[in-house]
C-alpha cells in the first residue's frame, strides 16, 4: 500500500493531500460519466438508429465530460506534484538537521 512514514509526511500538508484525493475521486466519477455517455451514444446510433443531427446534445455532453476529465486529471497531477515537492523538502530538511546535530566528528571516516 503506502509507506507509513511517507503517509505521516504527507499528513503535514493536509490541504494538498486532500486536494489530490478529492480530484482523483472526481476524476474517477467523470470517467464513469464519460463511459455512460459513450455507451448511450452507441446505443442510440446502433439500436435506435439516430443520426448525427439528433445526437448534438449527447455529443456535446460527451465533449464536456472529456474536458472536465482532462481538467481534473491535470489538477490531480498538479496537487500530487506539489505535495511530493513539499514532502521532499521536509525530508531533506530533516536529513540536514540530523547531519548538523551529529556534527563533523560523526561524519569523519
Amino acid at each position: 500500500m503506502i509507506d507509513k512514514n511517507l503517509w505521516r509526511q504527507g499528513k503535514n500538508h493536509k490541504a494538498y493531500l486532500v486536494a489530490t484525493i478529492v480530484s482523483g475521486l472526481l476524476c474517477a466519477v467523470t470517467i464513469l460519466w464519460q463511459a455512460y455517455l459513450l455507451a448511450h451514444i452507441v446505443y442510440l446510433v446502433f439500436i435506435e438508429g439516430w443520426t448525427l443531427d439528433s445526437l448534438w446534445r449527447d455529443l456535446s455532453l460527451l465533449i464536456l465530460a472529456m474536458s472536465v476529465r482532462a481538467m481534473l486529471s491535470w489538477a490531480e497531477e498538479w496537487f500530487s506534484l506539489r505535495l511530493a515537492v513539499l514532502v521532499q523538502q521536509d525530508l531533506r530538511g530533516a536529513l540536514v538537521a540530523k547531519i548538523d546535530a551529529l556534527g563533523p566528528l560523526a561524519l569523519g571516516d
